[in-house]
């Protein structure tokens, strides 16, 4: 295996505030260091971060900021009211009076949204098996009246704020039956989409055919990416330097497969110049990235997951040289993408 340059950002993440490290340059070139916290972590500590030098904050998701632990007050399919602008208000606020880059944060489907934003098509495994609180990545209203609008609101904010420098989502679903879609969807209406696609009816399709399944999840990739596409112009259209990011792109299910949604977020939303930044859960460990702080040594975390009636270490890398894969990957699919974790 070559040998590929790895960049360095420190991360704090989630509300255990576990810290671990990689290296990662912005668009400008910038080195980041920066600490992601969840929504209910205490933010006092920024000025101590600051000083040790940290530089940049990454949020939990935005829509979520306020109605969090006030779920009487979350209203049907609200992304971006006065409460949530409010609150950004005052977190752009506070990291820039310490010198902190402060990187807003989406979710695909968070722990609010069941309650939010109810789907109109729902996810459908390889099996058959159907997840009816799992959106459908085909359903285009999903993508372009929740994400996209959300997208579209932080981008009108964002725009003037000179400490802002883009958008971090994160795809692990906790308002969902899991907590991410490990392949195509097979519901019906993607079924039908996706056979007219390839020449054929829905009724032709062969599902125990591992090489049309293939086709089909190739498809389902290209409808992902064209929806992905779309709200990357349209935030650039209002805020031309906006970077994107993402938590957990670089899952993938137990046969290895990269689910089409995931290689659609890494190939959409990067551009030359301007990668998507990709923060991986495979570097979380006590305090470090053992990766680094062990040379030769095995990623130190995996996690039980099952699809499709298999249970494996679903998106984890579990052995050495995990990252400089994902760098060769990218280089063949032609992605513009940087690792984070």
């Amino acid at each position: 295996m070559k040998s590929i340059p790895l960049r360095t950002i420190v991360c704090v993440t989630g509300a255990c505030l576990a810290l671990s490290s990689i290296c990662a340059h912005a668009a400008d070139g910038k080195k980041i260091r920066g600490i992601y916290v969840g929504l209910s972590n205490d933010l006092s500590m920024l000025e101590e971060a600051a000083e040790k030098g940290v530089n940049a904050l990454f949020t939990g998701g935005a829509s979520h900021l306020v109605a969090f632990n006030e779920p009487g007050k979350v209203k049907e399919r609200e992304t971006l009211g006065p409460r949530q602008i409010a609150n950004l208000d005052a977190l752009q606020a506070v990291t820039a009076k310490l010198g902190i880059d402060y990187w807003v944060g989406s979710e695909l489907y968070g722990t609010g949204d069941r309650a939010r934003w109810s789907l109109d098509r729902t996810y459908v495994q390889l099996d058959g098996k159907s997840l009816s609180n799992t959106p459908c990545p085909l359903d285009p209203h999903f993508w372009r009246d929740k994400i996209g609008k959300v997208y579209r609101e932080i981008a009108k904010w964002a725009v003037d704020k000179p400490n802002v420098p883009g958008i971090c989502i994160d795809a692990e679903m906790y308002g969902a039956d899991r907590t991410a879609i490990g392949d195509a969807c097979f519901c019906e209406p993607c079924k039908t989409e996706i056979a007219a696609d390839m020449g054929i009816s829905a009724a032709e399709l062969n599902l125990n055919d591992d090489a049309l399944v293939g086709r089909y999840r190739e498809r389902s990739y290209r409808r992902t990416y064209d929806f992905l596409v779309e709200i990357r112009e349209t935030v650039h259209g209002i805020w031309p330097a906006c970077q994107f990011g993402g938590l957990i792109f670089d899952h993938v299910s137990y046969d290895g497969v990269v689910p089409p949604i995931n290689k659609a977020f890494m190939m959409a939303w990067g551009t030359p110049g301007n990668p998507v930044l990709v923060f991986t859960e495979s570097t979380y460990s006590s305090g470090f990235h053992a990766a680094y702080a062990r040379p030769g040594k095995p990623l130190v975390r995996a996690t039980g997951s099952t699809v499709a009636g298999k249970t494996s270490p679903f998106g984890m890398g579990t052995h050495p040289g995990y990252i400089e894969e994902w760098y060769q990957r990218w280089e063949q699919w032609g992605a513009h993408a940087e690792m984070m974790g």
